[in-house]
């Protein structure tokens, strides 16, 4: 039976009493509580009531935790069936793609273009200044399952500097000594009207992300609780005046994919930006003065849209095994030398699973992994690579797509060539 929200129950004839129920629930051997508090919001201001935030622990959130978490297993051995070639650039894709969303869930502009550069002078460790390197960076660490371990609020600070670093304008900075000074409202983007009205002070707001932050280190809070009440509370305190839904949903990435898998964790923002009316929607719910500060169908909400990211990760990933075999198999079966099939078999790799702004290989790592790991069990030398990537250049089948260093990409003739003549049965 699906979960209620008090609101939808307090219209019900079966529910004389509402207040009864909300003690029921709040008090029951299923109910999580916070010691995190919130205000609801009425039609034109902030509710002067406050409520502790609980959630249920209903058999849906143990089933879909259950499910989430064989998913993860499944993920994780999928992408280690790929070869590393295509497991990073099913990650930079992924990554990209993640970014994007983050962004443009805010109104933040960007391209994939400057994203997909942005987190390769990341990955390079490079000093010039690029604009979105610093996002990159601080999502890149969680494929690295960097520690994200917040035990004081000027670690919050910390984090929204890397999420939000040139992109927040002067007269949005903070102007506490941590977070900002002042109220702010958020408004429905319809009517322009107030919709949430945040803590008036950065003296509450400090009290309230302290609060979450020992919310955040309990150990007996299941984790997929704590990662969603985690990120609904810090979003409805709004403890600066912009970049709080990136700095959130980055927060959440970083639990998810520590707990989790990367690619799960680095899918949080991507799947919410397909399921935005959903999302918002379950933020409404929660803040109704009718639901008393019950959460749960807010985790069950963002359950479900973690559920059917993980779903499409899955998806991906199995083509992507079925479109590297395929093309493995028309490789070896084509009339080049090993060394040239051993090149094609690896430069096939960024164009199948890389944009067109990711689909090259530069040819240092090119000659290294295949004198390391080789292909179809032979390695070779980097000297004999050399001349076959010549070879393969001169004959049309690759083109130089930088000189320095020298970085190639399999031809549009090669594609052509291989999709007419070696068509599988």
């Amino acid at each position: 039976m699906a979960y209620k929200t008090l609101r939808v129950l307090s219209y019900s004839q079966s529910i004389p009493n509402i207040s009864e129920e909300y003690e029921r629930r709040f008090n029951g051997e299923s109910a999580v509580k916070t010691n995190l508090w919130m205000s609801p919001n009425e039609r034109d201001h902030k509710s002067i009531a406050s409520h502790q935030i609980f959630c249920v622990l209903t058999p849906d959130i143990y089933k879909m935790t259950i499910s989430m978490m064989q998913r993860s297993e499944t993920i994780k051995r999928r992408i280690s069936e790929l070869s590393d070639v295509a497991s990073d650039q099913f990650f930079l894709e992924t990554l990209v793609n993640e970014l994007m969303s983050t962004n443009e869930i805010e109104g933040v502009r960007s391209t994939r273009k400057e994203l997909y550069s942005a987190v390769m002078s990341a990955l390079k460790k490079e000093k010039t200044p690029m604009r979105f390197r610093s996002l990159a960076n601080i999502y890149l660490g969680i494929r690295r399952n960097r520690s994200i371990k917040i035990n004081d609020v000027t670690q919050i600070r910390t984090a929204w500097e890397y999420v939000t670093a040139g992109e927040i304008k002067k007269s949005d900075l903070p102007d506490g000594k941590v977070f900002r000074s002042k109220e702010v409202y958020i408004n429905d983007a319809a009517s322009g009207q107030a919709i949430h009205w945040s803590s008036p002070d950065e003296e509450q707001v400090r009290q309230d992300m302290e609060a979450l932050i020992q919310f955040m280190n309990d150990n007996e809070t299941p984790f997929i609780l704590k990662a969603l009440i985690s990120h609904f509370f810090f979003e409805y305190v709004h403890p600066f005046y912009d970049g709080n839904g990136r700095t959130g949903r980055y927060l959440a990435c970083a639990y998810l994919g520590k707990k989790l898998d990367y690619l799960t964790g680095i899918s949080f923002s991507n799947s919410i930006s397909k399921a935005k009316k959903k999302y918002y929607k379950a933020f409404a719910e929660v803040e109704h003065p009718k639901n008393f500060g019950d959460v749960t169908f807010f985790v069950e909400a963002l359950m479900h849209i973690i559920e059917t990211g993980q779903k499409d990760i899955i998806a991906a990933l199995k083509q992507s095994q079925i479109k590297l075999e395929d093309w493995f198999k028309r490789i070896l079966a084509a009339d080049f030398t090993n060394h040239q099939k051993a090149i094609l078999a690896y430069l096939i790799q960024p164009y199948l699973f890389g944009s067109r702004e990711n689909s090259t290989m530069d040819d240092n790592a090119l000659k290294e992994l295949l004198s390391r790991q080789g292909f179809n069990g032979r390695t070779y030398s980097q000297v004999s690579i050399k001349k076959s990537i010549d070879q393969l250049e001169k004959d049309g089948w690759i083109e130089l797509v930088k000189h320095r260093p020298k970085i190639h990409a399999v031809s549009q003739r090669f594609i052509a060539y291989m999709t007419e003549n070696h068509k599988l049965q």
